[in-house]
């Protein structure tokens, strides 16, 4: 029988048989888990009446807002297997960072916790990768739903729709992603042959649909905010504020919405700049926060709102880098680069900083962002976005194009 086929389960004793694709922890660590403040917290915290699908999601927003993805995993030096092993390994800390592996073993220990009594199963994504993502399976009414609360994080924090709470895994070439970013396509084609191999192992493996997740939400309390609730009522998420901005008021498509006629602007520069502080104002005003949003939820969110709200011309001078503290990689310093119009010989990079403790960001001209790197020797540039780039500097942040 080959190694796909292998993997059987009872649902009546939730018992596993062994399989190289099943991530297993010990009874011991899984009581831990399920018993620290964090976990006896949102075990607490779950309302009486619900059900296990119910309870499953409540779990996974209340650990959603309570933890971050670790920039020292995400942002780790390659080279260096030992940190790299030893924080693949490492438990949620005390302020609530951790990578997939532990994030999903402490969401699967709170549901299998008789307090919560959820039946679920950890699941490796690869069997030939040297730290393989991890997923949660959850067990429900004969089904299957695979959760991925790490790849949610962001969403939760910001008040979004949720996309990894029992969710379908294949992507389509449908999805403009797919086609047009190299890294998203790599990711997808990944994707599918996980899926591929999800649904043989799992024949019912299934996912819950946009109606039904609006319903779950509201059931739990999750939304923006909720719609004359005595009737038909419905969530308005941060999304959906975004799409009225986009829609009625026009940002992003009508330039005459930024009224540049009356502000008396005509550079292209100074057009942008008032996008970015309008869209960035936008996001401040309407952003639903759950909890304490860091460098890595915050920039995906903004990530989010820039492609929906800035037409591609303007969307391709951004360029966001992240800047760390020498001392403590997790305290990051986010720099959003508006690259200069090489089209323009007026045109001049300008910046936005948004500091660990801070959160809004600031306004940077070029030479008020050399200053800022000038009084701040601690910081070290590593990365574009949320991924780590090798041998970059201050001065690659201010070379013009």
């Amino acid at each position: 029988m080959s190694e796909l086929n292998i993997i059987r389960y009872k649902l009546n004793k939730s018992k596993y048989l062994s399989s190289s694709l099943i991530h297993k922890i010990s009874p011991l660590k899984a009581y831990k888990l399920s018993h620290t403040k964090r976990a006896n917290e949102i075990i607490a915290s779950i309302p009486k009446g619900l059900s296990n699908k119910e309870k499953a999601y409540h779990v996974y927003l209340e650990l959603g807002k309570r933890v971050s993805e670790d920039p020292k995993f995400v942002f780790g030096d390659v080279n260096n297997s030992r940190q790299m092993a030893d924080t693949y390994e490492e438990d949620l800390t005390e302020d609530g960072y951790g990578i997939c592996k532990s994030i999903a073993e402490t969401y699967h220990s709170i549901l299998r916790d008789k307090r919560v009594g959820v039946k679920s199963v950890l699941i490796k994504s690869s069997i030939n990768k040297q730290y393989p993502h991890i997923d949660c399976l959850l067990l429900l009414n004969e089904k299957e739903y695979l959760t991925n609360l790490i790849g949610d994080l962001s969403r939760i924090k910001t008040g979004k729709r949720t996309r990894r709470f029992g969710y379908r895994l294949e992507k389509t070439e449908e999805d403009p992603d797919f086609i047009s970013d190299p890294i998203e396509k790599k990711y997808a084609i990944e994707r599918n042959i996980y899926a591929t191999r999800m649904h043989r192992l799992f024949p019912n493996l299934s996912y819950f649909g946009k109606a039904e997740m609006e319903d779950l939400d509201l059931k739990v309390g999750y939304s923006y905010e909720v719609i004359n609730p005595d009737g038909d009522g419905f969530g308005v998420y941060t999304n959906d504020v975004f799409d009225h901005v986009y829609q009625a008021v026009g940002y992003g498509t009508d330039d005459t919405e930024y009224d540049f006629d009356k502000k008396d602007v005509t550079k292209k520069d100074e057009k942008l700049k008032i996008k970015i502080d309008t869209i960035l104002d936008v996001a401040n005003s309407f952003i639903h926060k759950n909890g304490n949003i860091n460098y890595l939820e915050n920039i995906r969110f903004l990530e989010r709102v820039f492609k929906r709200m800035l037409p591609g011309e303007d969307l391709s001078r951004i360029v966001p880098y992240v800047v760390a503290s020498k001392r403590d990689v997790r305290r990051i310093t986010s720099v959003i680069k508006i690259k200069n119009d090489p089209e323009d010989r007026e045109s001049a990079s300008f910046y936005y900083v948004r500091e660990p403790d801070e959160e809004v960001y600031t306004y940077y001209s070029k030479e008020g962002l050399k200053d800022y790197f000038a009084s701040h020797e601690d910081l070290e540039v590593i990365g574009i976005m949320d991924r780590k780039r090798r041998n970059l500097s201050s001065e690659d942040i201010v070379r013009e194009s």
